[in-house]
Protein backbone atom coordinates (compact mmCIF):
# COMPACT_ATOMS: atom_id res chain seq x y z
CA UNK A 1 0.00 0.00 0.00
CA UNK A 2 2.90 2.38 0.50
CA UNK A 3 5.75 2.91 -1.64
CA UNK A 4 8.71 3.42 0.67
CA UNK A 5 10.55 5.23 -2.46
CA UNK A 6 7.72 8.21 -3.06
CA UNK A 7 9.39 10.88 -2.50
CA UNK A 8 6.28 12.39 -0.82
CA UNK A 9 6.80 10.29 1.65
CA UNK A 10 9.82 10.62 2.33
CA UNK A 11 9.93 13.71 2.53
CA UNK A 12 6.97 13.81 5.04
CA UNK A 13 9.31 11.51 7.31
CA UNK A 14 11.80 13.53 7.29
CA UNK A 15 10.17 17.03 8.54
CA UNK A 16 7.87 14.95 11.45
CA UNK A 17 11.85 13.55 12.39
CA UNK A 18 13.13 17.03 12.25
CA UNK A 19 10.15 18.54 14.35
CA UNK A 20 10.50 15.75 16.67
CA UNK A 21 14.53 16.13 17.13
CA UNK A 22 14.50 20.00 17.26
CA UNK A 23 11.25 19.59 19.88
CA UNK A 24 10.14 23.01 17.86
CA UNK A 25 6.91 24.71 17.89
CA UNK A 26 5.58 26.44 14.86
CA UNK A 27 3.50 28.91 17.11
CA UNK A 28 5.85 31.24 19.46
CA UNK A 29 4.73 30.96 23.38
CA UNK A 30 4.27 35.11 23.13
CA UNK A 31 4.18 37.26 19.95
CA UNK A 32 3.69 40.84 19.32
CA UNK A 33 2.04 42.23 16.53
CA UNK A 34 0.52 46.19 16.69
CA UNK A 35 2.07 46.39 20.58
CA UNK A 36 -0.09 44.03 22.01
CA UNK A 37 1.45 40.87 23.45
CA UNK A 38 -0.08 37.71 23.01
CA UNK A 39 0.15 34.68 25.44
CA UNK A 40 -2.82 32.69 24.81
CA UNK A 41 -3.65 30.41 21.63
CA UNK A 42 -6.70 31.99 20.94
CA UNK A 43 -5.32 35.44 21.45
CA UNK A 44 -2.32 34.47 19.01
CA UNK A 45 -5.03 33.26 16.24
CA UNK A 46 -6.84 36.40 16.61
CA UNK A 47 -3.67 38.62 16.03
CA UNK A 48 -3.26 36.45 12.79
CA UNK A 49 -6.38 37.04 11.61
CA UNK A 50 -6.11 40.76 12.41
CA UNK A 51 -2.67 40.74 10.25
CA UNK A 52 -3.56 39.06 7.49
CA UNK A 53 -6.84 40.69 7.50
CA UNK A 54 -5.02 43.97 6.68
CA UNK A 55 -2.39 42.69 4.43
CA UNK A 56 -5.53 41.51 1.83
CA UNK A 57 -8.84 42.76 2.65
CA UNK A 58 -8.32 46.39 0.79
CA UNK A 59 -10.29 47.10 -2.69
CA UNK A 60 -8.18 46.35 -5.51
CA UNK A 61 -7.51 49.16 -7.76
CA UNK A 62 -7.13 47.43 -10.62
CA UNK A 63 -10.33 48.03 -13.57
CA UNK A 64 -9.74 45.24 -16.09
CA UNK A 65 -12.62 45.00 -18.30
CA UNK A 66 -12.99 41.08 -18.91
CA UNK A 67 -14.51 39.61 -21.97
CA UNK A 68 -14.90 36.21 -22.19
CA UNK A 69 -16.13 35.88 -25.30
CA UNK A 70 -13.16 34.34 -27.43
CA UNK A 71 -12.51 32.25 -24.57
CA UNK A 72 -11.88 28.51 -25.29
CA UNK A 73 -11.00 27.49 -21.93
CA UNK A 74 -14.24 27.40 -20.99
CA UNK A 75 -15.35 24.78 -24.03
CA UNK A 76 -15.06 22.45 -21.35
CA UNK A 77 -15.02 18.36 -22.93
CA UNK A 78 -15.06 15.65 -21.00
CA UNK A 79 -15.74 11.56 -20.39
CA UNK A 80 -16.24 9.33 -17.41
CA UNK A 81 -13.05 7.45 -18.72
CA UNK A 82 -11.38 10.80 -18.20
CA UNK A 83 -12.83 11.14 -15.13
CA UNK A 84 -11.86 8.19 -13.93
CA UNK A 85 -8.14 8.18 -14.85
CA UNK A 86 -7.71 11.56 -13.21
CA UNK A 87 -9.55 10.13 -9.83
CA UNK A 88 -7.57 6.74 -10.04
CA UNK A 89 -4.32 8.75 -10.52
CA UNK A 90 -5.00 11.16 -6.92
CA UNK A 91 -1.76 10.54 -4.75
CA UNK A 92 -3.56 9.47 -1.19
CA UNK A 93 -0.04 11.10 0.41
CA UNK A 94 -1.32 14.69 -0.15
CA UNK A 95 -3.13 17.06 1.52
CA UNK A 96 -6.54 17.92 1.25
CA UNK A 97 -6.74 20.62 -1.59
CA UNK A 98 -8.51 24.16 -1.19
CA UNK A 99 -11.42 22.47 -2.28
CA UNK A 100 -11.58 20.19 1.07
CA UNK A 101 -11.26 16.86 -0.82
CA UNK A 102 -8.42 14.59 -0.23
CA UNK A 103 -7.03 11.51 -2.13
CA UNK A 104 -8.37 9.25 0.83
Amino acid sequence: LFNSDDPALITKKFWAHVKYQSKSCRIPNCMSYRDRLCYLPKEQAEQFNVFFYNQFSDPSSYNIDICYDNDSFNDIDFDHRTVRKLLLNINSNKAQGPDGIHGK
